[in-house]
């Protein structure tokens, strides 16, 4: 009763081993639920062109193997879910808004969303948000590039590893002016809602 707060947090509870465990306890849960959030912004799942080949000829199996529907999938491989760089498994489940509401997160965050899904048909567009991210790099203060550009830059790159130097070079060739301003108005923040 005649101690003050801080002599009974500092003195008392500090020097506590129970108060310590529990401490530890509390610290290592947060610490592994932000490494799983980590891991999730880490890996979108990428179906390569041998995969949406063999999905299409045995699409129930498919669908088990990838934990989607069969709907789902289908609708993935027809460019039915599109977003500007990935396919959305479902716009409304979305981490950043409530349960049953559409989706509003910027698209560029869409790159780091457990919902992303990469085919090869989105690798043009990919390829070339890459390069327009690097080309960012030297008109920005680093603090303001990192901030905007680092996660999806690093999620680009670990995606763009799934293909081989062929299809990347092809999706080089294959982006069409369209994609191109898509590219465009996503990196400046055009596609953002306001």
């Amino acid at each position: 009763m005649a101690h003050s707060r801080h002599t009974h947090n500092d003195i008392y509870l500090k020097g506590s081993s129970t108060v310590q465990a529990d401490s530890r306890k509390v610290v290592g849960a947060a610490l592994r639920q932000e490494v799983a959030k980590a891991r999730v912004v880490q890996s979108v799942p990428v179906f390569t062109t041998e995969f949406v080949a063999w999905a299409r000829e045995n699409p129930a199996e498919a669908a088990a193997q990838s934990g989607l529907e069969p709907r789902t999938l289908k609708d993935l491989l027809d460019a039915q879910r599109d977003t500007a760089a990935v396919a959305c498994v479902d716009h409304l489940a979305s981490p950043v808004a409530e349960p049953g509401q559409p989706c509003t997160a910027s698209f560029l965050q869409c790159l780091t969303c457990e919902n992303a899904r990469a085919l090869p048909h989105h690798l043009p567009v990919q390829m070339a948000v890459r390069d327009g991210i690097l080309q960012r790099r030297s008109h920005l203060d680093p603090p303001v590039w990192r901030a905007r550009f680092s996660a999806p830059l690093q999620q680009l790159d670990e995606i763009i590893d799934h293909f081989t130097e062929a299809e990347q070079r092809q999706a080089r060739d294959d982006l069409t002016v369209d994609q191109q301003r898509l590219v465009d108005d996503l990196l400046d923040g055009r596609l953002d809602l306001r």
